[in-house]
């Protein structure tokens, strides 16, 4: 039972967190996995249990019958499933428990393995060996998991005795080999035992898979995932997980510098209730989560660039103070710092900013940057600070189990901050707007899309990939609907 439980529950238990607050306010990420993405994960765990059964370690059982003549010690061993037979399993969310409930009514399944008796008959010992074929029928089963939380937002679960039920039919066992009249006498007596031993310890060991085996594979799942060497993104718990209907879930969303947890200072979108149920599992993202990470990467320092002449390909833009570029961004310079080289420190005063609305996802950089002239001493002289407020688009998508995006660089605002040469005539600005696209063309928009390519992690779990992605705009947030697929497995 364990490689069953294992596989149906595994898969979905990331989604089906429950008990626990750790945070107020709006969570930055939700996922709803819909009962048309439990009924995938009940069939996938059938599929492996029906592939696994011979792999399946069934306990060697030993039991006493009293017959007319004596009394009988057996043994019977070296069990192992032939077949199984599930017609109606069902795996339902149930917001009673906080959890999932497995239940299949009409079971049928069939073993063989090893028997041995020993017996004293009108005192005359005997003993003697063979196989066995048992079948059995009108087999039910319940058994409901608790999901739960620990203390760090990771998933649990748990069963309690009250939580599994086990019923037994009819079962019928037939001996082969030894003398057939002597295990005649008990093999009533065997079928009794067998069945009585079956009921008191099938629930026990089912439930001891779960807390302690399953239990142990759940506690695996990651709820941080490491982006890069600078940020992590946290999926752990905020609020707790309701089972009505569906199995929902809602999240951090947020991400970090590794190994801290410095808050990002703005405020959750809300992510309305969303019915649908078309998909598998549908995730919800904000654009709290994107922006978390723009705030990750602005207080690391890494949206700053000195933009000096040997950073230019030649022939591609002059930072002389007698260009015809540095004209006309700063006119003044020819005349006082004439035949010199330009330098630009550009650095982001602010963290980036992320707008989604239905039509598109837009996002806004403002940036500080002071100009100095290189003087014939080596050393720079400030001329000026100017104020860019740079824009772009992107377009998301989803590879494999990574959410990916492509920007697209649209355009700056350019004024004046502050002269230290008096006025700068402001009113040609083409070379100020030169200087920033090649900024942002050369280096922060080619960063931004090789990050693109490598997304961010989505949650998931070993062997499980998400295909027919699809991809919705809203106010606020994304929708992705995925269906999910474990792999070797047909759906």
């Amino acid at each position: 039972m364990q490689s069953f439980i294992c596989s149906v529950l595994a898969l979905g238990v990331i989604l089906c967190l429950s008990n626990h607050l750790v945070l107020c306010g709006n969570p930055g990420f939700k996922a709803r996995l819909t009962q048309k993405g439990v009924d995938y994960l009940r069939d996938v765990g059938i599929d492996i249990l029906k592939k696994e059964l011979s792999s399946l370690s069934i306990p060697d059982m030993s039991g006493t019958s009293h017959i007319g003549v004596g009394k009988v010690d057996y043994t019977v061993s070296n069990m192992r499933f032939t077949s199984l037979g599930i017609p109606s399993p069902s795996l339902l969310p149930n917001p009673t428990i906080g959890g999932v409930e497995l239940s299949a009514n009409g079971l049928s399944l069939s073993l063989s393995g090893d028997w041995r008796y020993k017996a004293k008959i009108a005192f005359i010992p005997v003993k003697d060996h063979g196989t066995f074929d048992m079948s059995a029928s009108g087999i039910s089963l319940r058994l409901a998991i608790r999901i739960g939380v620990d203390s760090f937002g990771r998933p649990t679960i748990s069963s309690r005795d009250s939580d599994c039920s086990f019923g037994l039919g009819s079962l019928h066992v037939k001996f082969h080999g030894g003398a057939s009249w002597i295990y005649n006498l008990f093999d009533d007596g065997i079928e009794s035992s067998l069945k009585k031993s079956i009921r008191n310890e099938a629930c026990k060991e089912i439930r001891k898979e779960v807390n302690e085996d399953l239990s142990k594979e759940v506690a695996k799942l990651k709820v941080v995932a490491k982006i890069d060497n600078i940020a992590e993104i946290d999926y752990s718990l905020v609020s707790p997980s309701n089972f009505y209907g569906a199995i929902n879930m809602e999240n951090k969303g947020e991400v970090f510098p590794i190994g801290k947890r410095n808050e990002a200072p703005f405020p959750v979108p809300l992510i309305p209730d969303d019915p649908d149920t078309r998909h598998m599992l549908e995730i919800y993202i904000t654009e709290f989560l994107l922006e978390s990470a723009g705030f990750v990467y602005y207080s690391a320092g890494f949206f700053q660039y000195n933009l000096t002449q040997d950073k230019i390909p030649p022939d591609e833009l002059s930072l002389d103070t007698s260009s015809l570029t540095v004209q006309s961004t700063i006119s003044e310079l020819k005349k006082l710092f004439p035949n010199m080289l330009l330098q630009v420190n550009v650095k982001a005063s602010r963290s980036p900013e992320v707008i989604m609305t239905p039509d598109a996802l837009n996002g806004t950089a403002q940036m500080d940057a002071k100009f100095f002239v290189q003087l014939p001493n080596k050393t720079l002289h400030y001329i000026c600070t100017m104020e860019y407020t740079a824009h772009a688009s992107a377009i998301l998508g989803v590879q494999g189990n990574d959410l990916t995006w492509n920007a697209t660089y649209v355009g700056v605002d350019v004024k004046l901050v502050e002269s230290n040469i008096g006025k700068i005539d402001m009113k040609f600005m083409r070379g100020a707007v030169d200087l920033v696209d090649l900024a942002m063309l050369s280096k922060l928009m080619p960063w931004l899309n090789d990050e693109g390519k490598k997304g961010i992690p989505l949650p998931s779990v070993d062997d499980v990939s998400f295909e027919n992605p699809v991809l919705t705009l809203k106010q606020g947030y994304f929708k992705l609907g995925v269906d999910v697929s474990y792999k070797g497995v047909k759906k």
